[in-house]
């Protein structure tokens, strides 16, 4: 699967790793309004945390198993006064986000088809860490996590950052533990 994102009736060339998905926070983060970037990036990176557990999924067709990614509404509102397109790729914030979600859902393909291959479960792989290793470049970027603790964490687990529900808690006040239960 390749998630891809379309302009109007053809692919456009937003196809991002973790350099351009990184980046994009980075250029948020140095906007002129610091105040209102950290907040906006403390909003995408609360979305995101929540989106490890598919918090913000909606079952569209029970019979089938489909689901879709629904962010609230409310909180688009308010990133969108800062953030409306995202400022490298040029791509809406919630298409961005529904991109990410793409990504995350093709991590989880990806590992459970080497689980498969190997006669092995993933364990903390795929959607989770991908996101969470979003979450954790956001905590860095606005200056709530240690660069060095981040970086020493993605040696030790091959590239990624997983962050636990009450490290993600503290670096983020408007995740409350109790909404962060998972479908």
């Amino acid at each position: 699967m390749l998630p891809t994102v379309f302009d109007d009736a053809s692919i456009s060339d937003v196809v991002p790793g973790f350099d351009d998905i990184f980046r994009e926070f980075e250029v948020i983060a140095d906007a002129d309004d610091a105040d209102a970037a950290e907040q906006s990036l403390e909003l995408i990176a609360c979305l995101l945390f929540g989106s490890t557990m598919m918090l913000d999924h909606v079952e569209t067709h029970p019979r089938s198993g489909e689901w879709r990614y629904s962010p609230p509404e409310p909180i688009l509102r308010i990133i969108e006064r800062t953030v409306p397109r995202m400022p490298v790729s040029n791509v809406p914030l919630a298409v961005y986000l529904h991109l990410l979600d793409a990504i995350a859902w093709n991590e989880d393909v990806n590992y459970s088809r080497k689980a498969e291959t190997k006669a092995k479960l993933p364990r903390e792989t795929g959607r989770p860490n991908m996101l969470a290793t979003c979450v954790t470049f956001i905590a860095v970027t606005i200056g709530r996590e240690s660069a060095a603790e981040a970086f020493a964490q993605m040696a030790k687990r091959r590239g990624v950052c997983t962050l636990s529900q009450n490290a993600a808690c503290e670096l983020f006040p408007p995740l409350e533990p109790e909404s962060l239960r998972p479908l």
